[in-house]
């Protein structure tokens, strides 16, 4: 209803804390026997039969998502000292997740390719995740795959998402430069804009000369 604009400095501090709304899948590739680190250079993965569009309602906190797409993920550098490679995107949530789902596919490790399908065993260690047999906001949905000449093992875990906030500190400077807002404060009118901006130093002169 109002907004008090205090010229004083005294600056509180402004945090903005965020909630993912989307999901996000981390995908690490260990090359094992038979291959070398840097086998994994021009490796890609790709994740399969994604959502394409989410609908998102804030006040109710629900998703509605359509469509599908294939997802390239982002390839993180090597890690020569590991011989792994990480792979991360974020995707709508509301994934149907079924076993013997194609999840992914891991193209050009030394010339070899492998797809990744859903199993039991992924399915259960991904359970605080899934709701009603589908991905969920702020969850990261992890895979260690490492890959051998003859064999490939695949395992699951939930992965930590750092959940980010932002903080600032400052004063709203309006350009009308009123110390009470409210709906029937002529000082400021529809499609005003104002900034944020932020006070490092100010000598006892020039702030008792600002006030």
């Amino acid at each position: 209803d109002s907004y008090v604009h205090a010229k004083e400095n005294n600056h509180g501090k402004l945090e903005v804390p965020y909630t993912h709304a989307m999901s996000k899948f981390t995908i690490v590739v260990v090359a094992d026997e038979g291959f070398e680190a840097d086998d994994l250079n021009n490796a890609t993965v790709t994740l399969k039969d994604m959502n394409k569009v989410g609908t998102f309602t804030a006040p109710t906190s629900t998703v509605e998502a359509t469509g599908t797409t294939d997802v390239q993920m982002y390839a993180n550098a090597t890690d020569t000292e590991k011989s792994s490679r990480a792979y991360e995107a974020v995707a709508v949530p509301m994934l149907e997740m079924t076993k013997d789902q194609l999840l992914a596919t891991i193209n050009d490790v030394d010339g070899n390719n492998y797809e990744v399908y859903l199993t039991d065993a992924i399915l259960t260690a991904w359970t605080d995740g899934i709701k009603d047999s589908k991905s969920q906001s702020g969850i990261n949905y992890k895979l260690t795959i490492t890959l051998k000449k003859q064999t490939i093992t695949v395992v699951a875990t939930l992965a930590d998402w750092t959940d980010v906030s932002a903080t600032g500190t400052g004063e709203i400077n309006f350009t009308a430069d009123v110390k009470s807002i409210d709906k029937d404060n002529a000082g400021l009118t529809d499609g005003d804009a104002f900034t944020l901006w932020k006070m490092s130093a100010l000598t006892k002169e020039a702030f008792a000369e600002a006030k």
